[in-house]
Parts: C-alpha cells; sequence; structure tokens
C-alpha cells in the first residue's frame, strides 16, 4: 500500500479513531490533567451512585466498570443534589461508553427557581463511536446547587463511570513574548451571510448603514477576532464586483468571505453549468431507473431548470471526471469568479478585506428513496476504471494515485511494470488472465463483457443523448439497449452490505471508502484546482461539505437500509458525504480548508472536534445551534466550544432574516455572539492569537511612525496609533490588554550618557509636547509599558 490512495486512507482511519471530546483544551489549557476536582462521583461505589435520583424513564445495574445505564422513555434523567454551592467557573467531565454507533447527552444545572427546563440546559453533547471516552461540559458563573445528567431518550444502554466537577482557573505562561502581528493563520473571521450586500441593486448607502449595524450587533471586534459579511457569489445573480466593495469595508475594518456555490447541484447558479448538461444528458446525476429529475433532492422546484439559481435545481450534474463538458464548464465558472469578476485580483490586493472563499458547496449526490445516484454512463465507466486502474487512474496518469486500493480491489499484482489491480488487463468480467480471481468471482457478479450494459459510449458517443422533449430519461427497455441485453458491464442498483461489490460502490467508512463517497472528494479536490488555476490563493479556500455521518444518530437495520427512512436517515445514506470527503489529506494548513455547514443538534462539539483533527483551518460556513429559537444560552454554549475547538471563519445565520430557521441579527443569538466577542473563552478575557492554545502574556510591540518637530521653543512628538505599520485595523485601543497601559518617554541630551524617563503618557494618547527642550542635539525614546496584569515594557523607538 505505497500509492497515494492509500496513504490518504490510512491518515483517516487514525484521525477516525481518536475519542470525539474536547478533553485537549480543558486539560491543557485549563490544567485539569493533574487538578483535582471539587466533587466526584465514582459509580463504581455504592455511597456515590446512591446520591442520584433516577427517574421513571431511567434504570440502573451494576456492570464491571461502572454502572450501565437504561433508558426506556421521553425523558430519562438523574439529579444529584449538591452539598456545598459552587460558583464557576466551572467544568464537568463525565466518563461513559455507549454501544450503539451515536447517542447524545445533556447537561441541566438548576435554575435559580431549583427547576430544571430547556433554557437552561448547558450542552447537548453528540457521542461518536462506541467505547470509552471523556465528555465535558463547561457550566456558565453562577452558583450551583443542583445538576441533572439527561442520556438520551428511547431504549438505549450507556455505561457510566464517572462524573467529577472542576473548578476552572486558566493560569498564563510565564514567557512574555512580543505581541504577534495578526495575520490569517491566527485571526478568526465572524461573516454572517448577507445575500444582498453585493447586490448590483443595492444602493453604498444601505451598505454603510450594514455595516454600522454589524458594529453595533456585534461590537467592535478584538485584535485576533475580526467580523464582516459573506455572500453568494452566482454568474447568474446581479453582483457587485468585489474590487469595488473592497475600499468601503477596508475603511470599515471589516472582511469578506464569498461563497461561490460551484456544487453539483450549482445549474441554475452558473450558465456554463446548464448548458454543459443539456448537451447530453449523461451529463446529469442519474438514478437507478435512468431519471435525472424529479425527486433527486428534496429541494424540488417547479421547473426542472432554476435559471435563477435561487433555490437547489431537481437535476444534479454528474460529478464524473470523465464528463468532459462538466469538467470544462466547472473551470469555466472558476474563471468567471476569479478572472472576470476579480475575486483573484480582491485576495491579492486587499488581503486584511478578502478573506477567503468557500468553493464546492455542500456537494450531495442524489437525495431519493428510490434508488441513490449517480448511475450516469460516465460515473458507472468511471467506477469501473477505479477498480481496474485504467483510465486516467492508470499507473503514470494524472489520477493512478488515487486508484481503489487493495482494500476494495484484493491483491494488486504487477502487471506491464507496475502494481495494478488484477482486473487491469482481463479481457472480460469473466476471465482472470492469469492474475488472481476474476472480476466476477471477487465480487460475485455475472457481467459477460466491460461494455455497459446501458448507453456504453463505444455505441453512444457523447452528445448523443440530448435532453428529450418530455424530459422522461428512463433506462431504455428489454432488447433496447444497444449492447449486451442484460450482461454488460453495471454499477451494483440494490443496496446489500453484505456484497463487497456493493461496499466497493458505496460505503461512507473511510478506510475503504466507496466509489459514490470517493467521488465526492475528488470533485472537491478538482473545484480547488480550478480556483488555484485562475489565481485564487489554495490557503484561502475551504471546502464546504454537511457531515452526514451526523446526520443520524445510528446505523439502520440491514432490513430497512433501503426504504423507510426519514429525511436525515436518507440524506445520510444517499447523499454520501461524510466529513472525509471535505478535507484534503495535506495537513493543518497544508492545503485548502475543510470548510461545513451545521444546525441545531450537529452544532456540537463532537463535530467541531472532529473537524479540527483533520485540518486545524476548519470553518463552519452555513451554522445555527438553534434555529428554531435562538436560545441564548443554547447559543453562547456552542460559540464558546467553537472557541476550543478554534473555529477560524464562522458563518452565523443570515443577516436580515427574521423568522426561523436563518434568523440572525436582533435575536438572542446575535446577543450571544456579542457577548462571545467579548470574552470568547467564557472565564478569560484576553486577546489571544488564535491558533494558540496556552493563555500568554505580551510584551508590546515596538512604537512606529516616530516623528520629532520644533514648534517655537518645544519639541513636539507624535508616534502612531495603529500597533503595526502594514496592519490597518490594528489600532493599540483594539488590543483588549492594553487597557490601562502608558507609552514612556525618555530623554538623551549631549551631555547625557543614558536617557532618562521625563513623561509618561495614557496608552490613548499618540503626542507630547517637551516643553523646555535642553540645548543642543536631543534624542528622544519613546516605548509602551503595560500596567495591567504583568509590567511589560515593548522596544524602544529612537527620533533625533
Amino acid at each position: 500500500m505505497n500509492n497515494f490512495r492509500s496513504l490518504f486512507l490510512l491518515s483517516l482511519i487514525s484521525v477516525q479513531a481518536m475519542p470525539a471530546s474536547d478533553s485537549e483544551w480543558y486539560e491543557s489549557t485549563a490544567g485539569l490533567a493533574q487538578a483535582e476536582p471539587v466533587m466526584r462521583w465514582s459509580f463504581t461505589k455504592e455511597s456515590d451512585r446512591t446520591q442520584w435520583k433516577i427517574g421513571a424513564d431511567l434504570s440502573l445495574a451494576m456492570a464491571s466498570e461502572g454502572v450501565k445505564l437504561q433508558t426506556k422513555g421521553g425523558d430519562p434523567s438523574m439529579v444529584a443534589t449538591i452539598p456545598t454551592e459552587l460558583t464557576g467557573p466551572l467544568a464537568v467531565k463525565i466518563i461513559c461508553r455507549q454501544a450503539e454507533e451515536m447517542s447524545y447527552l445533556e447537561l441541566f444545572p438548576a435554575g435559580a427557581d431549583g427547576k430544571f427546563n430547556a433554557a437552561h440546559m448547558v450542552r447537548r453533547m453528540v457521542l461518536g463511536k462506541p467505547g470509552w471516552q471523556s465528555v465535558w461540559f463547561s457550566l456558565p458563573v453562577g452558583g450551583l446547587k443542583s445538576l441533572r445528567f439527561d442520556p438520551e431518550g428511547g431504549k438505549h444502554e450507556l455505561d457510566l463511570q464517572e462524573i467529577a466537577i472542576y473548578l476552572l482557573k486558566l493560569q498564563r505562561a510565564k514567557e512574555h513574548p512580543v505581541l504577534p502581528k495578526p495575520e490569517w493563520k491566527n485571526t478568526f473571521y465572524l461573516v454572517p451571510i448577507h445575500e444582498t450586500f453585493d447586490d448590483a441593486r443595492y444602493d453604498d448607502g444601505s451598505r454603510r448603514k450594514d455595516m454600522a449595524k454589524l458594529a453595533e450587533e456585534f461590537g467592535p471586534g478584538r485584535l485576533y477576532m475580526r467580523s464582516g459579511f459573506s455572500a453568494s457569489s452566482a454568474q447568474s445573480w446581479h453582483k457587485t464586483s468585489p474590487q469595488r466593495l473592497m475600499p468601503m469595508l477596508e475603511e470599515a475594518g471589516l472582511v469578506w468571505h464569498a461563497h461561490h456555490h460551484v456544487g453539483n447541484h450549482s445549474i441554475g447558479r452558473y450558465p456554463v453549468l446548464l448548458e454543459a448538461v443539456k448537451l447530453d444528458r449523461r451529463n446529469a446525476s442519474w438514478r437507478a431507473d435512468g431519471n435525472c429529475r424529479g425527486v433527486a433532492t428534496n429541494w424540488t422546484d417547479a421547473k426542472v431548470f432554476n435559471e435563477e439559481g435561487l433555490a437547489r435545481t431537481s437535476v444534479l450534474t454528474c460529478i464524473s471526471r470523465l464528463n468532459k463538458e462538466v469538467v470544462q464548464a466547472r473551470l469555466a465558472a472558476a474563471r468567471w469568479l476569479n478572472e472576470t469578476q476579480g475575486h483573484a485580483a480582491a485576495a491579492r490586493e486587499h488581503p486584511e478585506v478578502m478573506i477567503s472563499a468557500g468553493c464546492s458547496v455542500e456537494n450531495e449526490l442524489a437525495m431519493s428513496p428510490h434508488a441513490w445516484g449517480c448511475y450516469s454512463p460516465y460515473s458507472v465507466q468511471e467506477f469501473q476504471d477505479w477498480l481496474r486502474h485504467r483510465g486516467g487512474y492508470e499507473a503514470g496518469k494524472g489520477h493512478a494515485a488515487q486508484a481503489a486500493p487493495e482494500a476494495l480491489t484484493g491483491p494488486w499484482a504487477m502487471i506491464a511494470g507496475a502494481q495494478r489491480s488484477a482486473f487491469y488487463d482481463d479481457p472480460s468480467p469473466a476471465e482472470a488472465h492469469g492474475t488472481g480471481v476474476s472480476f466476477n468471482d471477487f465480487y460475485g457478479t455475472k457481467f459477460t463483457s466491460w461494455k455497459l450494459e446501458y448507453w456504453d459510449f463505444a455505441d453512444f458517443p457523447a452528445g448523443s443523448l440530448p435532453w428529450a422533449a418530455d424530459l422522461g430519461n428512463t433506462l431504455p427497455a428489454e432488447g433496447e439497449r444497444g449492447n449486451c441485453n442484460g450482461q454488460g458491464f453495471d454499477a451494483p442498483r440494490v443496496a446489500d452490505l453484505k456484497s463487497k461489490f456493493w461496499l466497493a460502490w458505496d460505503n461512507e467508512e473511510a478506510a475503504a471508502a466507496g466509489y459514490r463517497q470517493f467521488s465526492i472528494w475528488a470533485w472537491n479536490q478538482d473545484v480547488v484546482a480550478d480556483f488555484v488555476a485562475t489565481g485564487f490563493p489554495e490557503s484561502h479556500l475551504f471546502s464546504h461539505q454537511i457531515p452526514a455521518e451526523f446526520l443520524s444518530k445510528r446505523v439502520l437495520p440491514e432490513a430497512n437500509y433501503r426504504s423507510g427512512m426519514n429525511v436525515p436517515l436518507l440524506r445520510r445514506f444517499t447523499t454520501a458525504t461524510p466529513l472525509w470527503t471535505a478535507d484534503d489529506t495535506k495537513g493543518n494548513y497544508g492545503g485548502f480548508g475543510l470548510g461545513m455547514t451545521t444546525f441545531d443538534y450537529m452544532a456540537d462539539e463532537t463535530v467541531f472536534a472532529k473537524a479540527r483533527r483533520f485540518d486545524a483551518n476548519w470553518a463552519l460556513l452555513e451554522y445555527h445551534p438553534d434555529s428554531m429559537k435562538s436560545g441564548y444560552r443554547r447559543c453562547l454554549d456552542s460559540l464558546q466550544a467553537l472557541y476550543r475547538q478554534r473555529v477560524h471563519v464562522l458563518a452565523p445565520g443570515w443577516w436580515g432574516y427574521k423568522k426561523p430557521p436563518f434568523m440572525l441579527d436582533g435575536t438572542d443569538f446575535s446577543k450571544a455572539i456579542k457577548d462571545w466577542m467579548k470574552n470568547p473563552s467564557g472565564f478569560d478575557e484576553t486577546d489571544q492569537p488564535w491558533d494558540g492554545r496556552a493563555l500568554m502574556d505580551f510584551t508590546p510591540p515596538a512604537v512606529h511612525g516616530l516623528k520629532l518637530e520644533t514648534v517655537g521653543a518645544t519639541k513636539k512628538l507624535t508616534w502612531s496609533d495603529r500597533l503595526w505599520s502594514d496592519v490597518h485595523y490594528a489600532t493599540w485601543s483594539l488590543w483588549h490588554e492594553w487597557k490601562g497601559g502608558e507609552f514612556l518617554i525618555s530623554r538623551q541630551s549631549a551631555s547625557q550618557s543614558k536617557p532618562e524617563v521625563v513623561a509618561s503618557v495614557p496608552g490613548t494618547t499618540f503626542t507630547w509636547t517637551d516643553a523646555k527642550p535642553p540645548e543642543g542635539a536631543v534624542r528622544y525614546f519613546v516605548h509602551a509599558k503595560r500596567t495591567a496584569g504583568c509590567s511589560l515594557e515593548g522596544a524602544q523607538a529612537t527620533v533625533e
């Protein structure tokens, strides 16, 4: 296993094996790894177990390493009274083990009235894979008299070993480095979605009002926490060139993120993709019955093609790399965005403003209760090439390193001087050609030809299947296939979890990912390549996926794998978008960033932690933790979890929406964001570089822009109100920890061997006049001194 694909899969195995918890933050930043809890209940001890009152929907039984909780109703819970009132900040650690694939825990401190209700819920923590793990909950500052622990309702089991409460005391590192300059890597960006801000029909006066309101809603920001707007940039919409918006945003110290939406549902957003699909109906994504319209997703339109792009169309593009018309159209869309519309130039010329862009937005395969896409002949042919290591996946070709691994193909063989799939040179699926078993024997299939069963390209060249007048596009009847009459190659069309062939086609597990999931991953890689080729910097690009594995709480029984799914389950198992399909496999800041959408129960630290383990450069590009209620506590708790996992770019809600589920400005969600921006950790109001894990005391940077002017008999000193000459928005007043700081003025005349301090001025003043300067040559020195916390002085600036 020495190709890129194998290494990629191995890296994913190691990532997904890690426990989905936020213990790294608590144990390192908060120093709880060695700390003793203020209270601990060990469920191996009867005296500790009896301190919890067990609710009617929960039963408790002894287990080897704790207790087994069995839930049987809609409101399972257990409550403990705290003997001594505890005041925050606090953290609760729960050591538990689940038997199922996914479940959740909820924690409630009692309200002021001593009661528990949804408004007091601290957090819903989604558990990951089965096995022991530590789950942490942070509690808001305030008295804690009792605690309620809720596992998921229904019929489930959970092993519980320990619950402990810790007092949080965040400690600063003893080193005092110079305050680092804010840059892309160490700064957080808040960019609510404002779809009309860059609309060509929106006037500058309205834009300025929105910018002022943004500052009012979320505050002035912080040194390493900046805000701005984001919006979609589709070709079919009325868009203002970003170059026109950049000076206005730069003047206000705001940033911009572009959602480019070059996904396979983008037909209506980019006319060039629409025209490509109309050339040949194989350029669209097919379901198993040959249909490529109708119930392809649950966002159906009255029109087959929604040319205004206001919603997802019912026709999806086929994302196969063999689909050259769509591949070329996708590149043309990137060229329009970056070259014609000017996004690449804006990123180069205004790096403080045009911070990033999302590329392939929520790329998914068809969601249908009937059959799973994509069965376009292009995808079926690429599936065959991928398994056989032929076409673009042949040794020496462009995508050879991404060919199907041995986990799917069986042992490779040395053929024509290279390690290849054993099926590479087989004359038919039934003949092994002396290299292992035949394709049919290995996969349990009965094909007699490598030609496709439906619409093989040798019989029907590209462009020979235009859209029919009635858009029926169903598969040909028996005897009308034009090829093999039931024995040509085809992808599996009936789910069978015990079939090697089905699992080669569909498997969300990264260790042996199916072709459907691989095709989503490959599309994301290729869209980014298009944007880089047209000038946008790769390190500022993000994928943008829905982590489908969190759309359901457990795997369905095999009997229910195809039918009877509710919408979240249907979307999980048919759209083929586990979180790893958004990753570039290049490590932290190695290439493009990992972006995703999360709402409600998916806006959880388990999901955040998994994203960060893939790439520290990760983003939430559509986010709302409580879309139907915008509950303040729920929103603030989710935001604090985002701080612990260091989300890089966050697009919360939609600006201007006044109804659920996407409302933002003027809501409790907005209030939670404003409070969070003031104090992101919830425990220590500091200005820390966003990519750091340890809290540091920083020495002020050197004063710059020092000038000396003779005014009559006096000498006037002035210096810049900016911390750095090339960071335009970063003024001294923006540095939260500069509060109470001062500038020390030193003077040295020709007769003095060393300078002496002659004055100090407040840190909000950037000028000082020497009313009685000594005669002759005089040198002046200015340096900044912090007075809050540790007394730290920065480097001196000199002028004479």
